[in-house]
């Protein structure tokens, strides 16, 4: 696991770990300019440039002359280009103007000489530039579906081996078995599949799998039409909502 040290709010982890769970990143609003950078370190550090990318285009906008230096006071980091990017282009904006507050004196001497450079024209501004994403929430949930990795429950299919599952994200994906698996209902089964109605090709149950763990049916396109006019089959009684 990855070991992080970052100082930052209970609101800001809770942004991180949607995100690693849904790749939804937080609205517009939600968090403050200060908690934004963290959020944005947090992410750039263990290396989710989705989400760094989307911090730094929506802190942005809130960086302004009124509260840049209070910023870089408190985060400021020497090995950070993309944060001192953006300060430096606010403090470059306002520089006739910040000079005078008495706080500029404490603007690191890094970032105080890039500005001066900006200014005089000797240095010019680099664009921001995030690297490609490694994975993606989707790969990573077909890994786990075609390798079995972390698999704490089996699907029970006719004529071949258990399909080894994950219960959190078979009762994310599936009403039957979220109702089945967390809400503990008395009427509430875990879905069958042992009927020979389902006896389709290991392929297309892995194929099924997978489609089912990414929310998407783009898995399914190579199978065999019959293979999928039988998947089909398991829409009701997964209770899929259209998927």
């Amino acid at each position: 696991g990855a070991v992080v040290p970052v100082d930052a709010c209970v609101d800001v982890f809770r942004c991180l770990l949607r995100f690693m769970y849904t790749e939804e990143p937080p609205e517009r609003g939600v968090l403050r300019p200060e908690y934004l950078i963290d959020l944005y370190t947090l992410a750039a550090r263990l290396e989710y440039w989705m989400l760094a990318e989307h911090c730094v285009a929506q802190v942005t906008p809130l960086l302004t002359h009124d509260n840049i230096l209070q910023l870089i006071a408190s985060r400021y980091s020497p090995t950070d280009e993309v944060l001192n990017i953006l300060y430096v282009r606010i403090l470059a904006s306002g520089y006739d103007r910040l000079i005078e507050d008495e706080n500029f004196e404490k603007v690191p001497g890094p970032l105080n000489r890039r500005v001066s450079l900006i200014i005089r024209g000797k240095e010019p501004l680099p664009a921001i530039v995030f690297p490609k994403a490694k994975f993606t929430l989707a790969s990573n949930l077909a890994m786990l579906a075609e390798s079995g990795a972390y698999a704490d429950f089996e699907v029970s299919i006719p004529n071949h081996p258990p399909l080894r599952a994950h219960r959190v994200i078979l009762a994310s994906r599936s009403v039957a078995y979220n109702h089945a698996l967390y809400q503990r209902s008395a009427q509430a089964t875990l879905p069958s599949f042992e009927a020979e109605e389902f006896a389709f090709t290991q392929a297309a149950w892995q194929r099924f799998l997978v489609s089912l763990y990414r929310g998407t049916t783009e898995p399914l396109k190579e199978l065999a039409s019959e293979d999928v006019a039988t998947i089909r089959k398991l829409h009701d009684s997964l209770g899929l909502d259209g998927r």
